[in-house]
């Protein structure tokens, strides 16, 4: 029974960490860290519930490339 509970307290701690993370009232980083887990399990959890891990506009992405296109390489 104890496992129970302790198993319902980590999913619901993924939910909510999952709902501020989505409503961005939560970095991943900090996201990750409510519900436990390191980044990298947080990152396979989102990818395993069919979260994006990174949900940009459709607009933001096309200027994201446009300045990736013009900013110059710097090589050392």
């Amino acid at each position: 029974m104890k496992e129970k509970k302790e198993q319902f307290a980590k999913a619901m701690l993924f939910h909510y960490a999952l709902w501020l993370y989505r409503s961005q009232k939560l970095s991943l980083g900090k996201a990750a860290e409510l519900a436990g887990q390191t980044h990298l399990i947080f990152i396979q959890s989102l990818q395993a519930n069919g979260e994006p891990v990174f949900d940009y506009e459709e607009t933001l992405l096309d200027e994201m490339i446009e300045h990736a296109k013009t900013t110059p390489i710097i090589k050392k």
